[in-house]
């Protein structure tokens, strides 16, 4: 009986450290499957950077839908920002109550840095928890 009793107090601790892990990366693989979608316009701001010299004001001057026509499972906007942050990509991320481990309205901002002529892409930034996010994005 002793045997028993250990044994189900080490399957207890075992879920108690694996299901917070197993929810955590759960969540980081719907960002990061959903994340892809962001690629068409980061490539459509680049191009347009390369042709015109400066960065676009909007989804719609690149010719992309607009911002909250781009979604995936929980993603629920991909917006090219206005003026003073032109060429920011703003992706909203909304769990829609099926995991209460992101937050309603999780935000990664893709922001262009110019660099002489090359454009460099920073993800760091936004509200979204870095255990959340991509390894490339992270602080």
């Amino acid at each position: 009986m002793i045997e028993l009793l250990v044994v189900v107090g080490i399957i207890s601790i075992l879920a108690m450290v694996g299901i917070p892990a197993y929810t955590d990366y759960t969540v980081r693989s719907k960002v990061i499957s959903d994340f892809v979608l962001a690629r068409e316009p980061q490539l459509m701001v680049a191009e347009y950077y390369a042709i015109n010299g400066v960065l676009p004001e909007s989804n719609e001057e690149l010719g992309l839908p607009r911002g909250r026509e781009i979604q995936g499972e929980w993603l629920r906007s991909a917006r090219v920002q206005p003026r003073p942050e032109a060429g920011t990509i703003r992706l909203v991320y909304d769990h829609r109550g099926k995991l209460q481990a992101l937050e309603n309205r999780s935000v990664i901002r893709w922001v262009p840095e110019i660099i002489g002529d090359t454009l460099i892409w920073d993800c760091t930034s936004g509200s979204m928890d870095d255990k959340y996010r991509p390894p490339s994005c992270r602080n």
